[in-house]
């Protein structure tokens, strides 16, 4: 880890940040790829709502937890921060989370993945 008591040295040779940090995003991309793939299928939740009401916006934070090994721990709506929320959508995005398949952590680690899903 590089900090002002490390020499320049010292940090060239240890590469354990960018490690993680590269760990990191490469399970961020592959999470955001596996959400972008769920699309038509999360869309087919939000429709529904859509038609019945034509110009409204509509905003639910799907957050879902994932194991390291790549199982779902959790999958909740966060409802503080959403907006016209509706339990048939909300029940509907959660089924479609928990049928996903998500990527182990490179890194070993459990993740809390944040997915606007919206409206316009």
């Amino acid at each position: 880890m590089v900090n002002n008591a490390t020499t320049l040295k010292d940090a060239e040779d240890d590469d354990t940040p960018f490690i993680a940090t590269k760990s990191i995003i490469l399970r961020t991309e592959k999470l955001l790829a596996v959400m972008r793939n769920a699309r038509p299928r999360l869309r087919c939740c939000v429709d529904p709502w859509w038609k019945d009401h034509p110009g409204e916006p509509l905003r639910a934070l799907l957050r879902i937890e994932i194991h390291k090994d790549g199982s779902l721990r959790s999958a909740t709506i966060d409802e503080s921060r959403s907006l016209n929320g509706s339990p048939d959508v909300n029940t509907c995005l959660l089924a479609v989370a928990q049928q996903l398949d998500y990527p182990p952590s490179p890194a070993d680690k459990t993740a809390i993945f944040e997915f606007p899903i919206q409206t316009r």
